[in-house]
C-alpha cells in the first residue's frame, strides 16, 4: 500500500470511529469538505500543517503520523 492509500485508510478509520460525517471532519480540521474527500480517496496528501491539524483534532499520538510526516523531511 502506498503512502496516499495508507493515509486515506487512517483518515477514514479516524472519522468513522469518531462517528463524524465528512462535513463534520472537514469543519473540525478547518478545510473544505471537498478537501476531506480528496484525502479520503487518496487523491492528495495534506500539507504538514494539515497533518498536524488532523492529529490535534483526532487527538492521535505522534507515532501514528511519523510515516506521513517523514514524507516532508529533506
Amino acid at each position: 500500500m502506498d503512502l496516499l492509500s495508507e493515509f486515506a485508510a487512517l483518515l477514514i478509520e479516524l472519522r468513522t470511529t469518531a462517528q463524524l460525517s465528512q462535513e463534520e471532519a472537514a469543519e473540525g480540521v478547518g478545510v473544505a469538505r471537498s478537501t476531506e474527500i480528496r484525502w479520503e480517496h487518496g487523491k492528495m496528501m495534506p500539507s504538514i500543517t494539515n497533518i498536524r491539524k488532523i492529529a490535534a483534532f483526532y487527538n492521535i499520538p505522534d507515532h501514528r503520523l511519523k510515516p506521513f510526516l517523514a514524507n516532508y523531511k529533506k
